[in-house]
């Protein structure tokens, strides 16, 4: 009987073991991915480099330690070593709520292109862009514009620091990268939604980011809607259901989309979800064109009654055009097909004396980015 309960001991005591050291691995780690989906990186951080610890080929536990460096203060050329180390495990088949999942999300190629340009390593962050475009396709465009906005300010600031040699080198983006979605200083409108019920509802996050991009470019996704929280934290849902089980099939058909780190949130929870966006900087962030679009040149802005300067205009400029958005009147002028054709215009407004105009794009008569009405136009072209 003793030989019995030693062979016993020393055969099944060690699988006992096992499974209560992975039980505590999966604990942790889900406390980890809560902290990350309510946006705390900086609590989730001890936790997952605990599991570094103790499994520290985990390629999945190395990439979420690298997207939390990359949001990091100050920033730190820690996110791009764990990155690079998960990099050999990025898998298309990536479960983001799983505890053993072990590779890592092909969006590991969107935050080790942001952790490059933040370390003014401008050529490998184009690189890493390059190579989640190749990954991810259509899908995940806001995603990818983002990685361009931060490749792009690499490289201005590296260039500015050329032409300033006394100037401290830097890893900081510069502030002067002209962005018309960025959070700093914008103009936001939000409309505040009050749920009828206490109760949990189940939608789809399939993105998140500290400045706005149009939902448009969320490709091939409709009913996405844009939220704010007190941290100026974007976030991306789509859906708001009663029951869990909904939202999970929901899920599903989204991951199996490409949205491979798309996970359930309650938006009725911490009023997380209650300021939706409407407008940024008087653009609409509900990037829903449809029919033409034109461009033209603003040549000014005022509230209340115009100044005597803007009445000027009037006499120099025929065909001006008013909209009111908010609480501004905006006087633009003239109605081109391209940006090009307008930006001569804008030339030929100077010789009048006209030199703050600017093109602004419209969609009818709504106020749109000149981003949305140039990738609306080539979507048009490749789908022609």
């Amino acid at each position: 009987m003793k030989a019995f309960l030693k062979l016993f001991i020393l055969l099944v005591c060690p699988y006992i073991l096992l499974g209560q050291t992975q039980d505590t691995f999966n604990k942790r780690f889900i406390e980890a991915k809560d902290l990350l989906y309510n946006f705390h990186p900086d609590e989730a951080l001890p936790y997952l480099l605990q599991l570094e610890k103790e499994d520290p080929s985990n390629a999945n536990v190395l990439y979420l330690i690298g997207a939390c460096y990359t949001d990091y203060s100050p920033e730190t050329d820690h996110s791009i070593g764990y990155l690079e180390r998960a990099e050999p495990n990025v898998s298309d088949q990536y479960d983001a709520d799983s505890p053993e999942e072990r590779n890592a999300s092909v969006h590991l190629y969107y935050f080790l292109a942001v952790a490059y340009a933040q370390n003014n390593r401008c050529e490998e962050a184009k690189g890493a862009n390059e190579k989640f475009r190749q990954l991810i396709g259509r899908i995940g465009g806001a995603y990818i514009r983002d990685a361009e906005f931060w490749v792009n300010a690499c490289f201005t600031l590296q260039e500015q620091e050329k032409n300033d040699t006394s100037k401290v080198k830097s890893n900081k983006k510069p502030a002067n990268i002209t962005d018309p979605y960025a959070i700093v200083n914008a103009k936001i409108v939000t409309q505040s939604i009050e749920y009828t019920t206490p109760s949990p509802l189940w939608g789809v996050q399939v993105g998140s980011f500290s400045k706005f991009v149009p939902i448009g470019d969320f490709d091939d996704i409709k009913n996405v809607d844009a939220f704010i929280d007190k941290k100026s934290k974007v976030r991306y849902v789509v859906g708001s259901f009663a029951f869990r089980h909904q939202s999970e099939t929901l899920l599903k058909v989204l991951q199996e989309s490409g949205y491979k780190d798309a996970f359930i949130v309650d938006v009725n929870k911490e009023k997380a979800f209650h300021d939706r966006i409407i407008t940024v900087n008087n653009i609409s962030i509900k990037n829903a064109i449809r029919g033409r679009i034109h461009y033209r040149c603003q040549i000014g802005a005022f509230r209340d009654s115009i100044p005597k300067e803007m009445a000027e205009k009037y006499v120099k400029v025929d065909g001006i055009v008013e909209n009111v958005e908010g609480d501004l009147t905006l006087l633009s002028v003239g109605h081109f097909e391209t940006y090009d054709e307008a930006a001569v215009y804008k030339k030929d407004l100077e010789k009048i004396d006209i030199y703050d105009a600017f093109v602004v794009a419209y969609n009818y008569e709504e106020k749109i980015s000149i981003k949305q009405a140039k990738n609306y136009q080539e979507k048009k072209k490749l789908d022609q």
